[in-house]
């Protein structure tokens, strides 16, 4: 016990000191910033359309930042291939850094939706460049710890977001939020600049499957559209050419000989695989209209600053953060319990945020808040293992990206539902405390069946012993 003690001990110090200590330093700084800036967004956002207007574009704010986050992160290992480290995390976080510049300077909601693409768009690369590099820049040993520090750069976000986007909006302007935003990412763009390894490239004969990312793309703004359709049937429509669009892509992807987006089986709920990927999905629906619209809600219904709202909000993330940390070492068989009983909490805690959110208590509300993020705490990294050891053999890189491809997507097609939803039951007209306690427990109420259905095949799944296997 003695030994490992020590080691476990030396290896923090080790990642925190020297050469290591910096290198720790630019990829959980990219991260955080990329975290942060949705934490931010989500508290910032109400401040934002009060000043710019918008109101029936809420929804795309998360929209496109998710398709472009998609992509960004689907080219990043060509980048790295092709451009060495260095310079695609620099171009990267350039990226990200004009969309930032662009959002704070926005006269209006669609000036502030391009930006939001850009922050996306490099957000999504710095992020999947952070994993690609953690295994080139430190030894083995280190990973774990690495890992560690990547994950729990989501919690701080979670603390430091909501006071940069709602105390800026409380006290100054939303603008600042982002301004500070900026020189925050400048600071980073200058320390990788010095010190990630450059020459490193290997220009190959990879290629980014355009056409698939682009019909990949376009089946979530297709859904997207769904929201600000003139009559209910066409968005409807809208909703199942997108589901459409969305089988295509995966139906060419696997029958392509080339780059793959997806394993085997992507999200078939018969596959250990597919299951794992629909479970994520429908769970992501669900916890994305969590950062997409408690803000907005909270504060017409209660008055409260943005940035209660935003630390409202926020305590979804911490939920998560915090009971992923305390459940890592669960036994075989309580790892079977977990995935049993993490989607029924969410589930419960969306209905639970549907009946509260009109009549309170807004501390009881909070919980409720909280109990979405702590159902996806439960079980979220067992399901990760579980789904990463199933990966056919080749596909394990892939299997891997994809799951958090299937994040993305399940925040695509929930803020594109939600905004549908929203839009048809008279949010699109203006937010006001009447329109707000209409729509708010209609639409939390309704994603509840996201993590219904996500329990279901939890269920089916802990019933399959060879899917639910103890990892080593």
């Amino acid at each position: 016990m003695q030994d490992f003690e020590h080691t476990a001990s030396t290896g923090w110090k080790e990642a925190f000191t020297g050469r290591t200590g910096l290198y720790t330093l630019v990829l959980d700084g990219g991260t955080a910033i990329h975290a942060v800036s949705l934490f931010l967004v989500s508290a910032a956002l109400p401040s934002v359309v009060a000043d710019i207007g918008g109101i029936a574009l809420y929804s795309w704010t998360s929209l496109l930042f998710v398709v472009s986050s998609i992509v960004g992160a689907s080219s990043a290992g060509l980048l790295k291939q092709r451009a060495g480290s260095r310079n695609a995390y620099c171009l990267a976080a350039l990226v990200m850094l004009s969309g930032t510049l662009t959002c704070a300077l926005s006269p209006n909601m669609a000036v502030f939706l391009t930006g939001r693409f850009f922050q996306g768009l490099g957000g999504g690369a710095i992020g999947a460049l952070a994993y690609a590099l953690l295994r080139t820049l430190f030894p083995p040993r280190l990973w774990p710890h690495q890992m560690a520090l990547l994950s729990a750069v989501w919690g701080a976000a979670a603390l430091v977001g909501p006071a940069f986007g709602g105390g800026f909006a409380d006290l100054w302007s939303w603008r600042g939020a982002f301004l500070t935003e900026v020189a925050a990412t400048l600071l980073f763009l200058a320390l990788a600049s010095r010190l990630l390894p450059s020459g490193d490239g290997e220009p190959g004969t990879g290629r980014l499957p355009w056409r698939r990312l682009l019909l990949l793309s376009l089946a979530i703004l297709v859904c997207g559209l769904s929201a600000n359709m003139p009559s209910l049937p066409t968005a409807i429509a809208c909703v199942a050419a997108a589901i459409l669009l969305l089988a295509l892509t995966l139906r060419r992807d696997g029958q392509s000989a080339g780059s793959r987006l997806f394993p085997t089986g992507a999200l078939s709920p018969m596959s250990a695989v597919g299951s794992g990927n629909c479970i994520v999905l429908l769970m992501s629906m669900a916890t994305a209209i969590n950062n997409l619209y408690t803000p907005l809600m909270v504060e017409t219904l209660y008055g409260v600053p943005a940035v209660v709202g935003g630390y409202i909000t926020a305590l979804q993330a911490l939920g998560w953060t915090v009971v992923a940390l305390l459940i890592t070492r669960a036994s075989p068989r309580g790892v079977r319990l977990l995935l049993a009983i993490g989607p029924p909490v969410t589930a419960l805690s969306s209905l639970s945020i549907a009946g509260l959110l009109v009549s309170g208590p807004l501390w009881l509300l909070a919980v409720a808040i909280a109990g979405n993020g702590i159902g996806m705490g439960l079980f979220f990294s067992h399901l990760t293992n579980i789904t990463l050891a199933a990966a056919r053999p080749g596909e394990e890189s892939v299997t891997g990206s994809a799951i958090k491809v299937m994040q993305f997507l399940g925040a695509a097609f929930g803020a594109a539902i939600s905004g549908l939803i929203a839009n048809a039951a008279g949010l699109g007209e203006g937010i006001s405390v009447a329109s707000a306690s209409h729509v708010g427990p209609l639409l939390f109420g309704g994603f509840a069946l996201a993590p219904a259905l996500a329990a279901l095949l939890a269920w089916i799944k802990i019933s399959r012993p060879a899917e639910v296997a103890p990892q080593e």
